[in-house]
């Protein structure tokens, strides 16, 4: 079982969810996967911090999900982990974090305040200490990029959030549709949509029907060689 595959912020390597833990490999393909983690619970990456010393994930318990977060120090072709820290644990659900591009704020899914076990708030927490949450309801998959934060709302639109940061001090403008277009529902706890670094276009999983009945946008792609042509493309130095 190898989920969820997060890049390192320098493209050369990959983490991803495997049976007891937390693994990465190399992008190129070149070795075997390594594991970086050891847990009896499911443990699920989602965001690594901007210079890439530290992995933000979520781990299942009996209650529900907390959020960890991972040192990593990166070694030429080599990864390797310190101690995994709790960052959020507590009795509520807490999901799928993800670094803004300043590195100092976590944004997340919760259901602190939800009105139902089939929504969740999207807050930001302070790296280190302190909370501020954005006034809003909503389905997981928050990220931050620059000033605004992303999240799926439970109509599978992209909603945004401007927000600002002064010091200490966090303020969420109201949140608006970032685009009208629906994707694809993978349920509760699936992802379906990834954010470029820019904030500006979207990767998106879409219906195999649309309303509009045009299935050219829900086609798959099938690449052979992909490592191959990832080297080719993407040497990687020695």
């Amino acid at each position: 079982m190898k989920l969820n595959p997060v890049w390192t912020p320098d493209g050369r390597s990959i983490v991803f969810e495997g049976p007891g833990g937390l693994y990465w490999t190399l992008s190129d393909g070149a070795g075997k996967p390594q594991q970086l983690t050891r847990s009896t619970s499911r443990q699920i990456p989602f965001s690594f911090a901007p210079d890439g010393t530290r992995l933000a994930f979520f781990e299942f318990s009996i209650n529900g999900s907390n959020i960890w977060t991972l040192p990593v120090t990166t070694g030429g072709a080599d990864l390797s982990a310190g101690k995994p820290q709790v960052f959020l644990q507590d009795k509520f659900v807490q999901r799928h974090p993800a670094f803004p591009p300043d590195g100092k704020w976590l944004a997340h899914s919760s259901n602190e305040s939800a009105r139902s076990k089939s929504t969740c708030e999207l807050s930001l927490r302070k790296v280190g200490n302190g909370k501020s949450q954005i006034a809003a309801v909503c389905t997981p998959n928050g990220r931050a990029t620059g000033a605004n934060c992303f999240f799926r709302n439970n109509d599978s639109q992209i909603m945004v959030a401007p927000y600002t940061v002064k010091g200490d001090s966090f303020m969420a403008d109201k949140p608006h549709v970032w685009s009208q277009t629906k994707l694809a529902d993978p349920g509760f706890n699936g992802i379906n949509y990834h954010l470029a670094a820019d904030g500006k276009r979207v990767a998106a999983l879409m219906p195999a029907f649309t309303p509009e009945g045009d299935q050219s946008q829900s086609r798959a792609i099938l690449l052979e060689n992909f490592f191959d042509e990832l080297r080719r493309r993407v040497p990687v130095s020695k």
